[in-house]
């Protein structure tokens, strides 16, 4: 009785038409039914609200009982996108977008170009920092983002990158764009590259989003190489030319080729919300191996999650029980799932798979170089790796997924310390 509304506890009639509940509870019908569960059980259901003593909740009934109603003024179109211009606004500031085609279809006056296909990509638009909108949105603030994207030109189911609008280093440096793909025995949907490929790069000349490896060792297929849980900042961007200098551990030797390095460089300070585009040596810090200073399992968790560098809607595929003490083909490990696909375990297999995953070595987590393209490629999983007898030491490592091609193998139970840099194929939540 204390809100606006002064809502008595009138109870309500059953089905057999008795009154009931007076002065107890106060039940109201919503509009809303009960959607089907497919065998005709819920169908005779709605919602409706339940209040009464120290209870309140939304619940469901049969629609044979009596309830009362209280009823609330429909929105005129005018007040529709007034609201609509509002949520955007308010989006816009704090950072996470619900904003559908069909409400950018009913902002008045009607907004030109609007793709059916492009909600998600709205949506990206809308949240990113470097893009601006009032509070409430203008009309024209609105009708710029669908021009902007509409001149993307971007193919039909067009996936950008989550950070597609956001700027590292003052400039634009994660336009990449990927496409779903999908594994006709499990159903499971990924993204046809790897996190920053050069096929899906709008900026370089090899710009080809439809465009997987085509061969096992395509570089151009590589992508970025990133630590694991960190966002997309900047230290995961590559340049993946060969080079030769003296040999790191013995400058003494033959001198070594490395066939990559980042972009930006390194450094050997640690930190949890790293400031820049370096990345993070541990420089065989037994106690580390992470680059962050505290350990966090949560940060590839999920969609949702903090640091998921994934599209949006999109994810790191999970291995929850991978580890030396839990066996990786128990269905929840879903690298391995998607590797029993495969034609056969090994090189071949994953290159003939859907995802047409490459090789492209990993970055080492002591120099900041990739020394073993050719020869071995390493891709995330979103879970930390699980290990009983030294649950302690494995914290510091992620749960991935292996290709070995100097042994002609691919293990889907493996790890790598969180400080190495790897390749992330994102998978649909």
């Amino acid at each position: 009785m204390l809100s606006d509304l002064k809502l008595p506890m009138a109870g309500g009639r059953k089905t057999n038409g008795d009154r009931a509940w007076t002065a107890s509870y106060g039940i109201y019908w919503s509009g809303s039914v009960v959607p089907s569960d497919g065998n005709n059980s819920t169908v005779s259901n709605a919602r409706d609200i339940f209040f009464g003593g120290y209870l309140g909740l939304l619940d469901t009934s049969s629609r044979g009982y009596g309830y009362s109603v209280r009823c609330i003024k429909d929105q005129t179109p005018t007040e529709r996108s007034a609201s609509i211009l509002k949520v955007i606004g308010n989006d816009h500031n704090n950072n996470k977008s619900t904003v559908t085609v069909a409400q950018l279809k009913a902002i008045l006056p009607a907004l030109r170009d609007i793709n059916d296909d492009y909600q998600d990509i709205y949506r990206s638009y809308i949240v990113s920092a470097n893009n601006d909108f009032s509070s409430p949105a203008t009309i024209g603030e609105v009708q710029s983002m669908i021009d902007a994207m509409n001149a993307l030109n971007l193919p039909e189911h067009a996936i950008l990158d989550r950070s597609f609008f956001k700027k590292t280093n003052g400039i634009f440096e994660h336009r990449f764009v990927y496409l779903p793909v999908t594994n006709s025995t499990t159903g499971k949907t990924w993204l046809n590259n790897n996190l920053g490929a050069d096929y899906a790069n709008v900026d370089s000349s090899d710009y080809n989003p439809s465009q997987q490896a085509m061969t096992v060792n395509d570089r151009k297929a590589s992508g970025s190489a990133f630590q694991w849980g960190r966002k997309a900042d900047g230290h995961e961007l590559m340049d993946w030319t060969p080079f030769t200098i003296p040999d790191i551990h013995d400058p003494r030797d033959t001198p070594r080729t490395y066939y990559g390095k980042g972009k930006y460089g390194e450094t050997k300070t640690p930190a949890d919300e790293p400031s820049h585009s370096l990345f993070i040596l541990s420089q065989y810090d037994i106690a580390r191996y992470d680059w962050r200073v505290n350990h966090d399992d949560t940060l590839w968790a999920g969609e949702s999650s903090p640091n998921n560098v994934c599209p949006i809607g999109y994810r790191l595929p999970l291995s929850p029980n991978a580890g030396d003490d839990a066996p990786a083909d128990d269905g929840k490990n879903e690298w391995y799932v998607e590797m029993s696909t495969w034609s056969s375990q090994d090189r071949a297999g994953s290159f003939a798979s859907e995802l047409k995953l490459s090789v492209a070595g990993n970055r080492s987590e002591w120099h900041g170089y990739v020394f073993a393209r050719h020869v071995e490629e390493v891709y995330w999983a979103g879970t930390e790796y699980n290990i009983t007898k030294y649950e302690i030491e494995m914290r510091k490592h992620g749960s991935s997924i292996w290709i070995d091609i100097d042994n002609d193998d691919v293990d889907a139970n493996n790890n790598s310390r969180k400080a190495n840099g790897n390749a992330v194929r994102c998978i649909k939540d």
